[in-house]
């Protein structure tokens, strides 16, 4: 069982019964630029909830997670900000797991906190269980990938901590 599967069964609270090959790499984008810093992010997810003061719950019941980052997380996408120097060259993964759908996420440019739809994104996460990743479901729009990395960042059985 690889790294991503094991996170995958922890996070999900369920055994892997899907795998999808997908050859996205070539049409991922080789440069990100940073757009903010991250702030806050919405998914939905039938995920296992340790936090549920009533337990965690039944599989496979849509819930809302909102979780707030800790500092030094940034958002990186095609356009970035003007205002960010940053540049990343991502090494894209061969492999990653699926956390739930993009609801929304805020991040803060340094003037301004901004609150950005999900556009129709699912949640990833690569297989270290350090960089968050969001792409269009059906992978139509490989270039409108969202990644949010560094600082703390971390995917566990509970969920994103840090």
């Amino acid at each position: 069982m690889s790294n991503a599967e094991r996170i995958f069964e922890g996070f999900q609270g369920r055994p892997v019964k899907k795998r999808v090959t997908r050859a996205l790499e070539g049409r991922l984008p080789r440069v990100l630029r940073r757009c903010g810093n991250a702030v806050k992010i919405w998914y939905d997810s039938d995920k296992r909830d340790p936090g549920d003061p009533h337990g965690e719950g039944a599989q496979g019941n849509w819930k809302l997670f909102v979780h707030e980052h800790s500092a030094g997380v940034g958002v990186y996408t095609v356009d970035g900000d003007p205002g960010f120097d940053e540049e990343i060259e991502p090494d894209w993964p061969d492999e990653v797991f699926w956390l739930g759908k993009l609801t929304k996420y805020e991040y803060d440019d340094g003037e301004e906190v901004w609150e950005e739809p999900g556009g129709g994104r699912d949640l990833w996460c690569w297989a270290n269980g350090k960089v968050l990743m969001a792409l269009p479901r059906n992978f139509s729009s490989p270039q409108k990938v969202i990644l949010w990395k560094g600082g703390r960042l971390k995917v566990t059985w509970r969920g994103i901590v840090h």
